[in-house]
């Protein structure tokens, strides 16, 4: 004996909420849908036309690049100095902290790229942290 059901409304349209089409993710339409987004207010989307120039973002990019093959170098001496055994104790701990802080620093240079001053000043205090890892590592070996 098959009973045929039929769905029951357990809420009212009250209780529903508006269904949104969906955002459109294309690149202007992402920064839209991102405007009338809840959480918008506390989130900064760089107007469209606020784009960087693009031998800026170039030169963030290349001194970050070089940035990131000397950190690489330095990083590969310090670990083969470990692995041999030649190390001082308080140079693993010491390079782990720079390289955070110099590779956070110059993720930080790229998020504000929009920005005039903000990119180069982060970028040369990462350089800075570089160079207190090549001063260690030096010292250390």
């Amino acid at each position: 004996m098959a009973t045929d059901t039929k769905p029951q409304v357990t809420g009212t349209a009250a209780h529903v909420p508006n269904q949104q089409r969906p955002a459109d993710l294309s690149i202007t339409g992402l920064h839209t849908a991102l405007k009338g987004h809840p959480i918008a207010p506390a989130i900064r989307v760089a107007p469209d036309e606020d784009t960087p120039r693009l031998r800026h973002l170039v030169a963030v990019s290349a001194w970050a690049a070089l940035l990131g093959v000397l950190g690489l170098a330095i990083g590969t001496r310090g670990f083969v100095g470990v692995l041999a055994g030649d190390a001082a104790g308080w140079y693993e701990p010491t390079l782990i902290v720079l390289g955070a802080v110099g590779i956070g620093l110059t993720v930080a240079g790229f998020a504000t790229i929009h920005r005039d001053r903000a990119p180069w000043l982060l970028l040369g205090a990462a350089s800075l942290t570089l160079l207190a890892g090549l001063a260690a590592t030096i010292s250390a070996f």
